[in-house]
Parts: structure tokens; sequence; C-alpha cells
């Protein structure tokens, strides 16, 4: 999977900003908690997140 976007930061910025997991709920409401379980040998992250839809609502959890 890939994306593009353009932002007026600094490339430093853009990378603390994407890979703040544990802060991520500041820019993305719907992700209830985010916690870095593993950083080596690989990152290990795991969220919680709610998706709605009309008057539905999901939690669940997600290993990133």
């Amino acid at each position: 999977m890939s994306a593009r976007f353009a932002v007026a930061q600094t490339p430093a910025v853009v990378r603390a900003v994407l890979s703040d997991d544990e802060q991520i709920s500041r820019f993305m409401p719907d992700i209830r908690s985010s916690i870095i379980v593993q950083r080596t040998p690989r990152l290990l992250v795991e969220q919680e997140a709610v998706s709605r839809y009309a008057l539905f609502s999901r939690t669940g959890a997600h290993d990133a």
C-alpha cells in the first residue's frame, strides 16, 4: 500500500508526527488507544479503534 500527500513542514516534523503511534488519537479521534508493545527487532503497535456507520458502531483491536 502507498499514499502521497504534500504538507508545508520539514521531513523531520512529518516523520515525527507519522511515527508518534502513542499520540495518534490526537490526530485520529476514532483510535481509542495505541500502545507500542515492542520496538525491536521490528515495531509492534497494538491499537483499538471504533468504526461507525449510521447508527451502528464497532470497537476492535488491531496489531499494526
